[in-house]
């Protein structure tokens, strides 16, 4: 009976494996996934710069988590991935994302970054995208600070965050979202 995209979440949420989930697993399910996630390890050769405030404020919804590979040349400015979480707009967090970026900090050729947004219990749209857009801004003014290319930065997320990516490439123009 479940929709597809929440049938991975069955088995972690019947917790007594009886084949369905009671009200209780399901409260304890909702609440877990509530719950602030701890980073994951990072790959080796990777040093990580986590909770940079992007927006001047000690909101932690307003961070950024900067990775940069250890060993590369001094001289060179990196290219960036930024990557934006999803979690529909009322959960998700930066924190879970360093698998996604992974493959491309072990090549040493790139930097990532992810990002935190405030959620919609928190703020009402369109302060997302102001949120996404000031972390870019952010990242761009201190290209020089941590060895970035401020030209060349690619912007990727899943769910409401490729949403958020997906506006960022339409809206440059439109003086409300900036």
């Amino acid at each position: 009976e479940l929709p597809r995209n929440a049938r991975p979440n069955f088995k972690r949420a019947d917790r007594n494996r009886d084949g369905s989930i009671s009200l209780g697993e399901h409260e304890a399910f909702v609440k877990r996934s509530r719950e602030p996630r701890q980073p994951r390890p990072l790959p080796e050769g990777v040093q990580a710069f986590r909770d940079l405030s992007y927006a001047g404020t000690d909101n932690p919804r307003q961070t950024l988590d900067l990775f940069l590979p250890k060993d590369r040349k001094k001289d060179e400015s990196l290219p960036m991935i930024v990557y934006i979480h999803g979690g529909g707009w009322k959960n998700g967090s930066k924190v879970s994302v360093i698998g996604k970026l992974a493959p491309y900090l072990n090549t040493g050729s790139f930097a990532a970054a992810a990002i935190n947004y405030r959620l919609s219990e928190e703020s009402i749209w369109p302060s997302q995208i102001h949120d996404c857009k000031a972390a870019i801004r952010w990242l761009k003014g201190n290209a020089k600070k941590y060895g970035l290319d401020p030209l060349r930065l690619a912007v990727w997320g899943n769910s409401a965050g490729g949403h958020l990516v997906a506006m960022m490439g339409v809206s440059g123009d439109v003086e409300s979202l900036e």
